[in-house]
């Protein structure tokens, strides 16, 4: 029986980075190719739908694993807020992170893993400490540099991954209130995550997320579900799709959106300035991309 590597490769579909498996089903290092046995795409015609959902490996963006403690995973930095990020072990139990919050998942969505550096292993998740930032965003980034590639190429096309999903609880006592809404954020330029070069080559998307239960995040020791498109419709690759939003990371973004090696920012929407001597500490537990 054909290994699922070589069947997608007969069907047409290279996915670049983490967006498949080699064959011993590991990821792959960011800018790997699959199929590297053999094989590769095959030309297709125009007119060629997206693959269903599900057909390619989840991607693991964040393990839950706090870069600046336990000494493997990425961290979250401030982009225009203090903060601070550390290792809360074992999650808080109120509801399990991906079935307790009400989304329909995907049936290739996984569970949360287990952190390595932990001993005995077990899952973990960032417990971070936020301050405002006297402006409508809150703004961190994730030092996961590169992220995993976010595309796929079908049938001679390329396709953007369907969304990202984190999980993430709210302290029930806390001077910052609740956000308004959260989005992620991409920014990149092509192949590369480097998001500081010309405007015209620089995309900057902000994606809204939806929340699992909605009305609110569910406050520890209970976890929302926060699902956030990447593509937009049936494809965003290579499209203008840049922010207009307030407070954009860059700001006159005008490339085209190209998610190869994106950098990624969570970004905390108000109504309102936010008062920076109030704060809150939230929680972010594993974060991934499905297909």
């Amino acid at each position: 029986m054909r290994s699922v590597v070589a069947r997608l490769s007969l069907a047409g579909i290279v996915a670049f980075a983490l967006a498949g498996c080699s064959t011993s089903s590991t990821p792959l290092s960011s800018g790997g190719i699959p199929n590297s046995s053999g094989g590769g795409s095959v030309p297709g015609t125009g007119g060629v739908g997206a693959l269903p959902v599900c057909s390619l490996t989840p991607i693991m963006l964040d393990n839950g694993n706090a870069e600046n403690n336990a000494g493997s995973g990425p961290t979250y930095v401030p982009i225009n807020a203090e903060l601070t990020d550390t290792q809360g072990v074992g999650d808080p139990t109120g509801n399990d992170p991906l079935t307790g919050s009400g989304w329909d998942a995907p049936s290739c969505v996984p569970a949360e893993p287990n952190i390595p550096t932990l001993s005995p292993p077990g899952p973990g998740f960032h417990d971070l400490i936020l301050g405002g930032s006297g402006t409508t965003q809150i703004i961190i980034k994730n030092t996961n540099t590169p992220i995993a590639n976010l595309t796929y190429q079908y049938h001679g096309y390329y396709f953007n991954y369907t969304a990202i999903v984190l999980h993430m609880s709210y302290p029930a006592v806390s001077s910052l209130p609740q956000p308004s809404s959260i989005s992620i954020e991409l920014a990149g330029s092509g192949a590369t995550p480097t998001y500081t070069g010309a405007l015209a080559s620089t995309y900057d998307v902000r994606s809204p997320c939806t929340e699992y239960p909605s009305g609110g995040l569910l406050q520890e020791p209970f976890w929302s579900t926060l699902v956030c498109p990447i593509n937009g419709g049936a494809t965003g690759y290579g499209t203008n799709k840049n922010t207009q939003g307030p407070n954009a990371v860059v700001p006159g973004a005008a490339g085209a959106f190209t998610p190869i090696a994106p950098t990624l920012f969570i970004v905390f929407n108000y109504g309102k300035a936010t008062n920076e001597s109030q704060g809150t500490s939230p929680f972010v537990t594993y974060m991934y991309a499905y297909q």
